[in-house]
């Protein structure tokens, strides 16, 4: 995304620039983003452009509605555990949404979910990953960012579903209550897709939520999955509870219902991994929801 000017209006603007991609991305993403214009929490397109250049080449761009946001290294450790919720409970709105017209993001991560600190608005952004969920139809397990990959996606299962969205956004709970960037972080992260990247995300994964699980849930879809991977985490992987992770400088952010839901989002089985829809009506989120009632009831 580039900060930018948008000529016709003289509004400032936020500019996608789409390189070495073609023409029916682009506009499966503006598609997608269309399709979504109603959704809450989104950042609409207001233009899109289309430049030939030297040997026919072709440059596609999306020009957005600007909206300024913190980043998260710095906004994450500045909420309170309010706002966190508040946080999470509008990213599930806005994918509930979505998963309701059949859309998965693929890549939620902190860069795609954006807040502002003055006004509390959030903006789920970045959908160039989406694409349509169909049933027992093979889909690429090369999307979400390595530290928000759900399992499913680590070990090659390609008839995943909505709930690679879900544990993805189970990662940015984690990492907000618990003040711990990446929550799940390999020792060795590298920034391209091979095997070894993808098993140290794996293995960091089994280092907090055991080993056995694990096994059991890559065994009942053992035709479809990567089995030899699997095999190669060797060791004794204990499953840590979440209370663990609880410390003086983060016992203020961390409730019992928040150790709950993410034990129902950092599920391994993809099948039994709560839905947007009943997350959002998860006790977690009580405080929240009464805020908003309050706040119709006001208008």
């Amino acid at each position: 995304m580039f900060l930018a000017q948008h000529l016709p209006s003289g509004d400032t603007v936020a500019f996608k620039l789409f390189t070495n991609t073609t023409e029916s991305l682009f506009m499966a993403e503006i598609g997608i983003c269309l399709k979504l214009h109603n959704a809450p929490n989104m950042l609409l397109p207001r233009d899109i452009l289309r430049q030939v250049g030297r040997g026919n080449s072709v440059q596609y761009g999306i020009v957005f509605d600007y909206f300024e946001a913190e980043h998260y290294r710095t906004l994450f450790p500045a909420l309170t555990k309010l706002q966190i919720k508040h946080f999470i409970y509008q990213t599930l709105k806005t994918l509930n949404y979505a998963h309701n017209l059949g859309i998965m993001h693929r890549d939620i991560k902190p860069l795609n979910v954006l807040m502002s600190k003055e006004t509390q608005e959030v903006r789920v952004i970045d959908w160039g990953s989406s694409d349509y969920y169909i049933s027992n139809k093979r889909k690429s397990v090369r999307v979400a960012s390595l530290n928000f990959k759900a399992p499913e996606l680590l070990l090659g299962y390609e008839f995943y579903d909505y709930a690679v969205d879900i544990w993805s956004t189970g990662c940015l709970l984690a990492e907000m209550v618990f003040l711990k960037i990446h929550f799940f972080q390999g020792e060795i992260l590298r920034h391209v897709e091979e095997e070894n990247s993808l098993m140290e995300q794996l293995e960091a994964i089994v280092r907090i939520k055991g080993l056995r699980e694990l096994r059991e849930y890559a065994e009942k879809y053992q035709k479809e999955m990567n089995m030899e991977m699997l095999m190669k985490l060797a060791g004794i992987y204990e499953e840590r509870a979440f209370e663990s992770f609880i410390n003086e400088e983060n016992r203020h952010l961390v409730d019992d219902n928040a150790l709950d839901l993410l034990d129902k989002m950092l599920e391994y089985d993809h099948s039994k991994r709560i839905t947007a829809a009943e997350a959002l009506k998860h006790p977690y989120f009580d405080e929240v929801r009464e805020g908003i009632r309050k706040q119709d009831t006001s208008l």
